[in-house]
């Protein structure tokens, strides 16, 4: 069976089609987003509503508290339960969602690292805030030069969790990496693409949307009840953040969250070039995407 996998800019519309193409062959709907897995983060996720949820069954949606981890190891794992749990019920999976490093998961296997203990993690952690980046980089660079030349230097995240493994395993990140193994289904990627000036307005309009239906204030109770959630270091909620902070005005916060979320559209685009597999699926051009990605499927 030919399982779909609809990806794309954020604000192109993804939820609504993966609806409609879960309605036509009797699907269910497993989100890739690395921040509706958590419970409050919901006026600036555009989690799908209860009554999408009602007509077709998502999963991977509100199943973490806001201080706990989610991982794409832990993408990985529940996603093959959740395939192999849909399929008994005669039905189909459908991914859908912006995660790009989660879907990549799927298609291209994940490391088989062991569990990294706190100590490690708190000792990495506490180098990078005191010594900086550039310090972390050199380290990168001296023990595990191959990953040093293709990891995104801008990802904080992603460079301590390199050393992080490199720390616990003795062993380079890299070689981890190459121990790396795709679920074994058959995905097909489908990216949705818009012209770029409509995915800016659209961007735009939904962030006003949030803003307005209490997106601060949804902000404001995170911080004071979990100050260690995950999601707030995501586009817009770290935004708001700063504002709450006092760190930057009211006047400019809806112009930093649309700035952020358009960057965030950009990488978005990006990396999903490097797929070569992918069917692109262009949404100023097609009436049907959902009907166009059945025949895809079909065929």
């Amino acid at each position: 069976m030919k399982i779909p996998v609809i990806t794309g800019p954020t604000a192109s519309g993804k939820s609504g089609i993966a609806l409609d193409l879960a309605l036509k062959i009797n699907g269910e709907i497993i989100s890739a987003d690395s921040v509706q897995v958590y419970r409050r983060f919901d006026k600036g996720t555009s989690k799908p509503s209860q009554e999408m949820r009602s007509r077709v069954p998502h999963h991977l949606i509100d199943i973490r508290d806001p201080e706990e981890d989610f991982s794409a190891g832990d993408f990985y794992g529940e996603s093959g339960k959740l395939i192999e749990a849909i399929l008994g019920r005669k039905k189909v999976p459908v991914f859908c969602g912006g995660t790009g490093f989660y879907l990549w998961t799927l298609l291209h296997g994940i490391s088989p690292v062991p569990k990294i203990s706190q100590e490690t993690r708190t000792r990495i952690r506490n180098e990078y805030r005191e010594k900086g980046p550039e310090y972390a980089l050199g380290e990168l660079e001296k023990r595990d030069p191959f990953l040093y030349s293709n990891i995104d230097k801008k990802n904080p995240r992603r460079v301590m969790r390199a050393l992080e493994v490199i720390e616990e395993t003795g062993k380079p990140f890299s070689e981890w990496q190459k121990m790396a193994r795709p679920l074994d289904y058959d995905f097909r990627v489908f990216v949705l693409s818009r012209e770029r000036q409509d995915i800016f307005e659209r961007i735009t309009e939904r962030t006003s949307g949030m803003l307005e239906s209490g997106w601060i204030e949804e902000v404001r109770d995170l911080m004071k009840r979990y100050p260690e959630a995950k999601g707030l270091q995501s586009v817009g909620y770290k935004e708001i953040a700063g504002y709450l902070k006092g760190e930057i005005g009211e006047d400019e916060l809806k112009k930093r969250i649309v700035q952020s979320t358009r960057q965030y559209a950009r990488k978005q685009i990006i990396f999903w070039k490097r797929e070569k597999s992918a069917v692109g699926i262009d949404l100023s051009k097609e009436n049907n995407p959902a009907g166009k990605i059945e025949e895809y499927l079909t065929a």
